[in-house]
Formats: structure tokens, sequence, C-alpha cells
């Protein structure tokens, strides 16, 4: 799950608890009378004001841990690339984020015991694959925001200790956490959960409720619910196969600016299952994803190099991709590293 689409989900609630924001008050009072998908659009609509951002900024700094969690979301969403190549090149691409702003902003927000807060500054620290100090102090955040009602919290803290990431694995109890947050009705912790019935690696395996999860949480805007239900249907897992349906829904998560949508449409533009065939434009995609820190579009662009396809056939260029799928965390590249292994596209 993409980490602006989970930290959205915690921001939802705070609009309208900014000190001296009227439009915020506006806007609450304006988004409790909508239908879920109404809603969601309107408080991604406030997080592009500039004015309500402002006074966020202005209330975190007088105080106020709603204002700083808002103005959190804002530091790490960054902007549009409206009116750019990367636009037209990278849908849903966003520029000029600021994790350093959003990590003092949540840290304070978490501070003030704002539990929201301490669950995204976790997810701010674990936001770099790999680094198991990192991944170890988000967990404790997780736990402390969970401990403080946190549902965006326990739903993390449920998913690390199924993963074994950062703590113990605790499966058991990482399953439990994960059904009760299902159960509060966070979208993230269905998807979650649906991600844990779908591998089985629980030794529970579901595979019609974890599509049926995986399909709500889509709707509520979790774009990595969509992109593992694409990948339900593009494989036929559980499900009659349907690559048009698979291929509709990581376009739209592409849309949305989840990178690992965009690589994984990038790999159906590359195969024509799903897309007309345009090794082109699977470039474009693997590149989008990459350059927004996706390993898995990395590693395809390094394997696009590596055979030419698309491309001009460079073993230097492909490599330098690899090494950086590979400190992205995926282990396939890391053994592709300075290898001659020929992979088919």
């Amino acid at each position: 799950m993409t980490m602006r689409a989970t930290m959205r989900l915690a921001v939802g609630s705070t609009i309208g608890s900014i000190v001296g924001a009227p439009v915020g008050i506006a806007l609450l009072i304006m988004i409790a009378a909508c239908s879920v998908a109404t809603r969601r659009g309107a408080v991604i609509a406030a997080l592009e004001n500039p004015e309500l951002a402002a006074q966020a900024r202005v209330a975190c700094d007088n105080g106020n841990p709603s204002g700083c969690l808002f103005a959190a979301e804002v530091a790490m969403r960054g902007r549009p690339a409206e009116g750019t190549g990367a636009a037209n090149a990278c849908p849903g691409r966003r520029v000029d984020r600021d994790p350093e702003s959003a990590a003092r902003y949540a840290d304070k927000a978490c501070a003030a015991g704002l539990a929201d807060g301490c669950a995204v500054l976790g997810m701010i620290d674990g936001d770099v694959p790999a680094v198991a100090r990192k991944e170890a102090k988000a967990v404790a955040l997780y736990q402390k925001a969970c401990e403080g009602g946190s549902t965006l919290g326990c739903s993390m803290l449920g998913r690390s200790l199924v993963d074994g990431r950062g703590v113990e694995t605790d499966q058991p109890r990482g399953l439990d956490l994960l059904r009760r947050t299902c159960r509060n009705g966070s979208p993230l912790g269905c998807a979650n959960l649906g991600v844990v019935l779908l591998t089985g690696v629980t030794g529970e395996r579901d595979l019609r409720l974890a599509r049926s999860l995986f399909t709500n949480s889509c709707k509520e805007g979790v774009t990595g619910a969509c992109v593992m239900l694409g990948e339900m249907y593009f494989s036929g897992n559980g499900v009659e196969p349907d690559e048009t349906r698979a291929a509709r829904l990581f376009r739209e998560a592409c849309q949305a600016g989840d990178p690992f949508g965009c690589a994984i449409s990038g790999l159906a533009f590359a195969t024509g299952k799903g897309e007309a065939r345009d090794e082109t434009r699977a470039m474009t995609l693997y590149t989008c994803a990459c350059e927004d820190g996706n390993a898995l579009g990395c590693k395809m662009l390094g394997m696009a190099y590596q055979e030419g396809h698309g491309v001009a056939a460079s073993a230097e260029h492909a490599a330098s991709l690899f090494q950086k799928a590979c400190e992205l965390g995926d282990q396939e590249a890391c053994r592709l590293v300075g290898g001659k292994r020929r992979v088919a596209i």
C-alpha cells in the first residue's frame, strides 16, 4: 500500500480540528454529509487547498496536533506535476515532496498525543527498505499509536508482526490486529488482511474473502488493494482470469500515483496482456515507477536494458538498475547484480 493513500486515511478526520480554520470546519461539515467516494474526494481536495495547508501549518506552530498531522500529509503529497514532461509521461506523479518536513510535523503530532501522528511518523521512518534500525523504530511508533487508539497504527503493527519486519514475527497477534482493524472499518486493515489471506503466510488462505476485501478497499482509495485485485484477475488466482480487467486496475492505480501500479501496468503493456503491446509505453512506466522508488520498476527496466526490449541494450545500465532495485529490497535483483543471467520479459 502506498504511504500517501494510508496517510490520507489518517488525516481525513482532522480537517475540522485545525485551530482558527473556518475553511476546515466548513469542509468537515460538507464531507460528513457525503458518500464514501465523495468524502474521499473532498479530503483530497482539501489537501490540495493552499489556504487550508497554510492554516494547518500555523495551527501546528500554535500547538494543535491535528494541524500538524494535516501539514505532514500536505508535505508528503507535494503538488501535481501538471504542465511538465513528467506529468505527461508519468500518470499521477507529484513533485516537491518534503519528507523531512512531513516527519517533523508528524513528530509534533505524535509528541502532542495524537496517536495517528505516531502511526504516520512510523510510516515515514519505515519507508526505507532493508534498514533494520528504521523498521524497528517504525514498529515502536505503530505500537504506541495502536495503544493510543489509532486504527492506522494497529493495522501497520499487525502487518509488521505478520511479516516479522522490524519486530519478531508473531502471526497470531498480527492476524488478530488486522481482523480487528478491518472489522472497525479500516480500508487499509482490510487490504492488509486480504494480502495475508491471499498468500496464506499464516497458514490460513481464503481467496474469496481476499478478493472481497481488495474490492472494497480499492473502492475506498487504497491503490495497493486495486493492484492486488488486478493480480488476482491477471493470474486467475481464485477468480476467472480477466486480463483486461486486471490491466484496467493496474492502470487506474498508476493514474492515482501508485508506483507499483505503474510498474505492473508497464508489464501488461510489455507482454500485450490486457493492453495493446507497446514496449515504448512499458519502458516509460517502468522508468516512472523506478524514479519513484519502486523496486519492480527498476528491475523490469534493468531487464529491458539487458535484453534490448524497447531500448538499446546496455549491460552497464542494466546492472545499475538491478543494483538500485536490490537496494530497494528486491532479492532477485540482488542476484542479478553483476551476473550474466538472461531474463525474458
